[in-house]
């Protein structure tokens, strides 16, 4: 049995999809189910049950996803292990994060990545965006989870995750309080408020004036919470983000749709690592990274 087909059909049966499975893995959709065909015929039984477009999984299908998960969690354990034994280091892997997400899943996928290898390192360095982008290249973080600023890059492995919207958060007190949506423009009346460190707050302020073209004054907290105090005195809006579009809620603070030339704004999250620095553990960590995300939406 190959393992690669292996790979192939569990992320087939792990994103529920063909299309999905084959984003993932980087290949084609037709190249991905003819893989699968191929270690049909190879163990001579069938898989899975297609019905169109649809598919369930036989019994025999089952077997071999819920253990073939667990197999190849020990092959890319072995040949990380292999590979750093040999280059006479530990087996380790640090993983970047952007420390103004506030969700679950690197926290998950961290834990899950530690039950499948007992024995690596696994570290975690939390930063801004422009710090997570120096950690890599300098060779402190193995993969980042990270909002893309840039454009992407094909130096960069690049593993789409998550869309967040945009939203302004306004005291009752502002006059956009009321509004249905709001603009960059049409807030630059009012400080930005910009949780981050105090050796960002250029980089930050730069980024709010080029690409989401503001221009008024700024403000800065130490974290969300001293920011919101700031908005609810109606010194000035925090941009914040969520991951559903909803229109216009709260109320001593209100979260109003932030609205860019296309429509509502939005940021999108990515895995990234340079090419080139990838591993089995870094391929792995971003698939179980890509599960959760999925599972979660």
């Amino acid at each position: 049995m190959d393992s690669r087909q292996l790979g192939y059909f569990c992320s087939v049966l792990r994103h529920g999809s063909f299309t999905k499975a084959a984003e993932a893995c980087h290949i084609s959709q037709s190249a991905i189910s003819q893989q699968v065909q191929a270690l049909e015929a190879d163990l001579g039984c069938e898989l899975l049950v297609r019905s169109g477009r649809r598919f369930e999984p036989t019994a025999a299908g089952t077997l071999l996803a819920r253990k073939g998960e667990v197999l190849l969690g020990q092959l890319a354990d072995l040949e990380a292990e292999v590979y750093d034994v040999a280059a006479g280091k530990p087996r380790s892997l640090t993983v970047g994060y952007l420390n103004r997400y506030d969700g679950w899943e690197i926290a998950g996928a961290v834990a899950a990545f530690a039950r499948r290898h007992p024995g690596c390192d696994v570290r975690t360095l939390s930063g801004s965006h422009d710090q997570l982008y120096r950690y890599a290249l300098e060779g402190q973080a193995d993969i980042l989870f990270n909002d893309q600023r840039r454009s992407l890059s094909d130096e960069w492995e690049n593993v789409h995750l998550l869309t967040c919207y945009r939203y302004a958060e306004v005291s009752e007190a502002s006059s956009h309080a009321w509004d249905d949506a709001v603009t960059c423009e049409a807030l630059s009346e009012l400080p930005c408020i910009i949780v981050c460190a105090p050796d960002q707050r250029e980089t930050e302020v730069q980024w709010w004036r080029d690409v989401m073209n503001f221009s008024g004054d700024f403000l800065f907290a130490a974290d969300s919470d001293e920011g919101r105090m700031m908005v609810a005195g109606n010194r000035g809006w925090l941009p914040s983000e969520a991951r559903e579009q909803t229109p216009r809620a709260g109320g001593v603070i209100r979260r109003i749709p932030l609205h860019d030339g296309s429509g509502h704004s939005v940021s999108e999250y990515y895995a990234f690592w340079p090419k080139g620095r990838g591993s089995a553990l870094v391929s792995e960590f971003a698939s179980i990274l890509a599960s959760l995300f999925e599972d979660a939406s």
